[in-house]
């Protein structure tokens, strides 16, 4: 059936999809025109749900904005879904993955950090000194709790 969202979108949008979650992006020079191009993608997937009679969740779709050059970075599209405006998200979250608005996964890297570093207490307080456990075990937990953190989307 998702297979079907592909072939409502309009040339030059491209479709990502994961289980239920369906990402809509497109590229183009002049930035209304990209916004333009992903209105109509926007409105063909509603109105292909519709008939399928499934309900987009409105709630939770986001419209977000990437590119290098620092004088657009106030800039945000508008796009809506059955009438009503798509929040503007500077830091999409596409698959575990935070994107930035010039992808240089600053805030990924700080919410990595985050949860890895409260996961590194974890570790502290099993490794006391005078009741801690084993260094083998400890080595256990790092690699069960902290390093799926660290290395999760990680290249290399």
């Amino acid at each position: 059936m998702l297979d079907e969202v592909e072939s409502v979108v309009p040339e030059g949008v491209n479709t990502l999809m994961y289980a239920d979650d369906v990402t809509l992006f497109t590229q183009h020079r002049e930035k209304a025109s990209a916004v333009e191009l992903l209105q109509t993608a926007v409105d063909r997937v509603a109105y292909w749900s519709k008939v399928k009679k499934m309900q987009l969740n409105t709630e939770k779709s986001e419209v977000t904005f990437f590119s290098s050059d620092s004088r657009e970075a106030m800039w945000t599209p508008s796009v809506t879904l059955n009438g009503k405006h798509m929040p503007y998200n500077p830091n999409q979250k596409f698959l575990g993955v935070y994107l930035d608005r010039t992808l240089c996964f600053s805030h990924h890297v700080e919410v990595v950090t985050r949860k890895a570093s409260a996961r590194c207490n974890i570790l502290a307080s099993l490794a006391r000194k005078t009741w801690g456990w084993k260094k083998s075990n400890l080595h256990r937990v790092y690699q069960a709790l902290i390093m799926p953190v660290m290395n999760y989307a990680a290249a290399g």
